[in-house]
């Protein structure tokens, strides 16, 4: 009998972005990746991960990726590198892959996914080993090659989060596998994603504005505030058939809050933040496809620290 147990501990990462400029919330697992360079998935990304006891939902329903939760036993998966596979359980009832008796780097499960050409595609994974602490890689096989979509140190006792992508320079299948050098470990695998987020051509088929929604700058003298700037661009979208998602409500780190919202009591930091979630959700109602509701809550507690541990604002 195979026994998998898991403990809640932190880890940091910090992905280098090397020259570029990279409008994504670095933080949130709601988050895709855009812009509008094809170099973007060439790249690693620099943000903060939360080791959890437990992984998140699979982004986008797990988009192109079949049975990502693994709540199908294996359906969709496959044993790759002579390594086996299966499906199981931890203490808690998370479903998840498990890759075992690894003799080649590439020993994992693998899924065929379609994809086509010219599609900047984002990509996501929780992972987990059974031992150490284990560099893991994304790969897609492809018919022009082998692309990495990612990767993040693993550790033995929690789920860490994988994010990157690719840009696919063909249409067709390609065979999502992860490997990793040190052969000796199992590779858990949950919540597998991978969505097409913008055409390499310039299509743009779905941005996030980096600064125009938030909070300081909607609103940087109290009950003075300002929708000028992200009206004109969502209507732009609009127009040019971009969807958009709402980016954000609130934001966690201290430096970024208005400055008059520091001094406010308790009293009335709860008024504050109930008018702002009623004013701007009602002001973008339909016009966004979603909404990152607490940026970078993870590592920063702006609210949390004057409100308490259950920050719930008022709507």
């Amino acid at each position: 009998m195979r026994v998998y147990t898991e403990s809640n501990t932190v880890l940091l990462l910090c992905f280098l972005a090397l020259g570029l400029a990279v409008d994504a919330v670095p933080y949130d697992y709601t988050a895709s990746i855009e812009a509008s360079t094809s170099r973007i998935f060439s790249y690693l990304l620099c943000f903060f991960v939360q080791c959890l006891k437990n992984p998140h939902k699979p982004q986008y329903g797990g988009g192109i990726i079949k049975n990502p939760e693994l709540n199908e036993g294996l359906k969709g998966w496959s044993s790759l590198g002579g390594a086996k596979i299966e499906q199981t359980a931890s203490q808690d009832g998370n479903n998840f892959i498990v890759a075992y008796d690894r003799n080649q780097s590439w020993g994992s499960f693998s899924q065929i996914a379609q994809m086509e050409k010219d599609n900047l595609y984002t990509f996501s994974a929780w992972l987990q080993v059974n031992e150490e602490n284990v560099s893991i890689a994304a790969v897609f096989k492809t018919p022009t090659g082998f692309k990495n979509a990612g990767s993040v140190i693993a550790e033995c006792s929690c789920w860490s989060m994988l994010k990157g992508g690719l840009t696919a320079n063909f249409s067709g299948p390609a065979e999502l596998y992860f490997e990793s050098d040190n052969t000796s470990v199992e590779i858990w695998a949950d919540s597998s994603h991978c969505n097409h987020s913008l055409k390499k051509n310039g299509a743009l088929t779905m941005t996030t504005f980096e600064n125009e929604m938030k909070w300081i700058s909607n609103e940087p003298n109290h009950g003075q505030e300002d929708y000028s700037i992200p009206d004109s661009m969502l209507n732009f979208a609009g127009q040019n058939g971009i969807a958009v998602r709402g980016h954000n409500i609130f934001w966690d780190d201290p430096s970024f809050q208005p400055g008059w919202l520091k001094s406010l009591s308790i009293k009335d930091l709860r008024a504050a933040t109930g008018k702002r979630i009623s004013s701007i959700m009602t002001r973008y109602r339909g016009k966004v496809i979603g909404w990152d509701v607490v940026n970078e809550n993870m590592h920063n507690s702006f609210f949390e620290q004057r409100w308490g541990p259950h920050f719930t604002p008022d709507s």
